[in-house]
């Protein structure tokens, strides 16, 4: 696994129970050389799951980073401790979002953008049914609505 400082935070911080992610949204400039926005793989991400995470706040995931998200939520999704998640992801579908849903089935605060990724009625059809608790449910740069 490529180290990407959540181990540090995951073994030595063991009271944590808000962890934040979010870059400048231009942290590489577009342009004719084909440089593109920085994109986060978030390979330790995972390693959250040991932590009582109540706010999760996570920026610019790649697809591979969503993958890691997913694999995150997989691993609460039984004992959910999430109260806020905020995630701004390149890859989104139904099954992703049905994780979401039942990893963040007791949050108030939810906020999800996706930008170039088709978000379907089913994906969040999965999420609502799932959150009973949702006071605010917010959608950014969200497709495919």
């Amino acid at each position: 696994m490529k180290a990407d400082g959540l181990q540090i935070l995951s073994n030595h911080n063991l009271r944590l129970t808000s962890f934040t992610y979010l870059p400048k949204t231009n942290v590489l400039p577009i342009s004719a050389t084909g440089l593109t926005p920085l994109k986060w793989d978030a390979p330790s991400l995972p390693m959250l799951s040991a932590l009582n995470i109540t706010k999760l706040e996570v920026s610019r995931l790649s697809q591979v980073g969503a993958r890691a998200f997913a694999h995150l939520l997989s691993l609460i999704e039984d004992d959910p401790t999430l109260d806020s998640a905020s995630v701004d992801i390149s890859w989104l579908d139904d099954g992703l979002c049905a994780l979401i849903g039942q990893a963040c089935r007791k949050a108030r605060r939810l906020q999800i953008g996706s930008e170039g990724t088709r978000l379907g009625d089913k994906g969040i059809i999965n999420i609502l049914d799932a959150c009973e608790h949702l006071e605010e449910f917010s959608l950014v740069d969200a497709q495919g609505l």
